[in-house]
């Protein structure tokens, strides 16, 4: 039989303006301040907090879901699946084992992803650190993801920086973009490029172990080793 007891805590979070900061603890506990909280029959909590700035202790891989129109947040620690939805506001996530992130306008900067590291942000810069996978939108900002394992990411302008630590397939496609894609030693990518203008270079030995396809009307495409 499942423990009960082992299910992650999951919580709720939702707020009109103000700063949101969620951190983890080493115990059970969730305790929240600047905001009303009630626990659901499913044993969730949930927490409104209005225009007001919260504060949430909760335990290591809690699942959380976040909506709120403006404001800073800022989640601390290892989460489990987390979901954030926000119309402007910087977003700052230090770790979580998958990542659902949609953002009007904001600067948007994560730490670590075990699995899919899924961003939507129309304005504002992109920056993952590592994850399983990616699937990164925009419209005008910088794309950067530092350590991956494969995916996918879509922009109009700005330049794209894409770091793949494994074999895994890439597929970049922007308008009036700058992409700069590194792979590890060991990895013979088969290169697919298309662009109206721009400098290509291809500066690794080409083979099967996975696909990188790179899209632009304009701007160069660059594709090195680490």
């Amino acid at each position: 039989m499942d423990d009960p007891a082992a299910a992650p805590a999951r919580l709720t979070i939702r707020a009109r303006s103000g700063s949101i900061v969620v951190r983890t603890g080493p115990g059970p506990e969730i305790e929240v301040s600047g905001a009303k909280t009630r626990v659901e029959a499913d044993g969730s909590t949930q927490i409104d907090g209005g225009s007001k700035s919260i504060e949430v202790v909760c335990p290591e891989g809690s699942d959380v879901i976040l909506g709120t129109s403006s404001g800073r947040v800022t989640l601390k620690g290892p989460l489990g699946d987390v979901r954030i939805t926000g119309s402007s506001g910087s977003i700052h996530v230090e770790a979580a084992r998958s990542l659902d992130l949609r953002v009007r306008s904001g600067s948007v900067e994560i730490g670590a992803v075990a699995g899919a590291c899924n961003v939507v942000a129309v304005s504002g810069r992109i920056e993952v650190g590592s994850a399983g996978s990616i699937d990164l939108a925009g419209v005008s900002g910088t794309i950067k993801a530092g350590a991956v394992g494969g995916g996918r990411v879509r922009t109009t302008s700005g330049r794209v920086t894409v770091g793949l630590d494994r074999a895994g397939d890439l597929d970049v496609h922007g308008v009036s973009s700058t992409v700069r894609i590194t792979v590890p030693e060991g990895v013979a990518p088969e290169l697919r490029f298309r662009t109206i203008s721009g400098a290509v270079g291809k500066e690794v030995e080409q083979g099967h172990d996975c696909v990188i396809s790179v899209r632009t009307v304009s701007g160069s495409i660059k594709v090195r080793r680490v």
